[in-house]
C-alpha cells in the first residue's frame, strides 16, 4: 500500500516494474487517496499500472488506521530527487504505528528512521524492490517481527508524547540561553 498523492519523485512506477518482474497476480499496489494535481500523472500511472495497480479514493483521516490495517506492507519508494530529499514521508510513521512491514528506499533520512526495522533498497531500482517484496512475503514471520519493532520505535520516537518531551527539552534549553 502507498497512501498519498502519486508524484513522479515518489517512485511508484518502480514498484509497478518490480511487480511486473515478480509476475504474481496476487500482488497488487494499492494507492489510497491523494490529491489530483491536474497534470494527469495519476491517470497515466493507472493506465501503465494494469494489472498491478488499484486506486482507492481518499479516506477520512480517522478511517486511515483501518485502511492501513488492511495492507500487508507499506511501500515508500522515494527517488533521490530534491523534492523527495526535502520530505519526511508521513507514510513511514503511519505504517510504523500500525506495525506494518515497510519497504522503502535509501533516500534522505529514511535509512536512519527505518534502521533495523524496515527494508531498504536503492532508489530507482525495480530489481531490488522486486527482490525485497519477495523477501518480505517469503519470510512473513520475521517481517511481522520487524513491524512490531517499527511500532515500538514509532511510539518511542515519533508519538505526540515523545515529540512533546523533545520539544519541552528544546524550549527549556533555549530559555536557559536567553
Amino acid at each position: 500500500m502507498f497512501q498519498g498523492t502519486a508524484r513522479p519523485h515518489k517512485g511508484l512506477e518502480d514498484v509497478l516494474i518490480a511487480l511486473d518482474q515478480i509476475g504474481d497476480p496476487d500482488f497488487k499496489l494499492v494507492v489510497v487517496g491523494g490529491r489530483q494535481i491536474g497534470d494527469g500523472y495519476l491517470d497515466s500511472l493507472l493506465e501503465k499500472g494494469q494489472p498491478w495497480l488499484i486506486h482507492l479514493p481518499a479516506q477520512p483521516i480517522d478511517q486511515m488506521p483501518e485502511v492501513i490495517a488492511a495492507a500487508h506492507a507499506i511501500i515508500v519508494p522515494q527517488r533521490d530527487e530534491a523534492t523527495a530529499n526535502a520530505q519526511f514521508p508521513i507514510k513511514l510513521t503511519d505504517g510504523m504505528a500500525m506495525a506494518k512491514q515497510i519497504i522503502s528506499t535509501k533516500v534522505a533520512d529514511i535509512p536512519e528512521i527505518l534502521a533495523y526495522i524496515g527494508y531498504l533498497v536503492e532508489p530507482r531500482s525495480p530489481e531490488q524492490l522486486a527482490a525485497m517484496i519477495s523477501e518480505v512475503f517469503n519470510h512473513l514471520d520475521s517481517a511481522n517481527a520487524r513491524g512490531i519493532k517499527a511500532r515500538e520505535r514509532c511510539i518511542a520516537s515519533y508519538s505526540t508524547t515523545a515529540m512533546a518531551t523533545t520539544l519541552s527539552r528544546l524550549i527549556t534549553s533555549l530559555e536557559a540561553k536567553y
